[in-house]
């Protein structure tokens, strides 16, 4: 139940407010005094017809350099005209940062983040993503009659430089009974290794 009283928090935040903020990226400056435009740094990795929905600089892989989340959404996502766009995915991707303050990639998968329209009556079900104790933390909320939120935890496999699903818990609870909430939580133990790239949360 640790997510419960952020849950309740969300779900009186979703039906008060249908927009979310505005997304701000500061442009880094380096010792060097030299500008870096961070636009042009990351629209390298975004792709045509696609913008920014989310990102946040975190250190993901334990070298403490400024690494980047970075969350995508198709410009048109939404459009009840068009049955793609509809349910048009959100590719995430992880980027590695370097010295001169550019970033690599490292890392995509489409099936992290859920379409806009998955979150039935509560709206859109993109809640955050974000690193702690150096574990990348992917929320989800939404529902109808019953609510439910979806977490998934990755952390970093240094032996491979790569980054696995460690962790992966669904909660639900009726409105009328928030207190009474059934938990399914996994772990390594439950589903073994699975890659970033390979996790699908449409398959939880």
């Amino acid at each position: 139940m640790k997510f419960m009283s952020a849950l309740i928090i969300f779900s009186f935040f979703l039906f008060s407010c249908s927009e979310k903020p505005e997304i701000i990226i500061e442009d880094p400056v380096p010792s060097d005094g030299q500008h870096v435009d961070i636009s042009v740094v990351l629209g390298q990795f975004i792709p045509d017809g696609y913008e920014i929905l989310d990102s946040m600089p975190e250190d993901i892989n334990g070298d403490g350099t400024a690494d980047m989340l970075l969350i995508l959404k198709h410009k048109d996502e939404g459009n009840i005209d068009d049955e793609m766009l509809f349910n048009a995915p959100r590719p995430f991707i992880l980027l590695t940062g370097n010295s001169d303050r550019t970033f690599s990639f490292a890392a995509r998968n489409d099936n992290v983040i859920l379409c806009q329209k998955c979150g039935g009556a509560v709206g859109d079900p993109y809640v955050s993503a974000f690193v702690e104790d150096g574990k990348i933390i992917v929320d989800h909320f939404g529902g109808a009659s019953w609510r439910w939120s979806k977490t998934a935890i990755f952390e970093y496999n240094s032996s491979e430089s790569r980054w696995v699903l460690a962790e992966y818990i669904r909660e639900s609870y009726h409105p009328s009974d928030p207190v009474q909430v059934q938990t399914v939580h996994k772990t390594k133990k439950d589903f073994g290794l699975v890659y970033f790239e390979d996790f699908n949360i449409y398959d939880e």
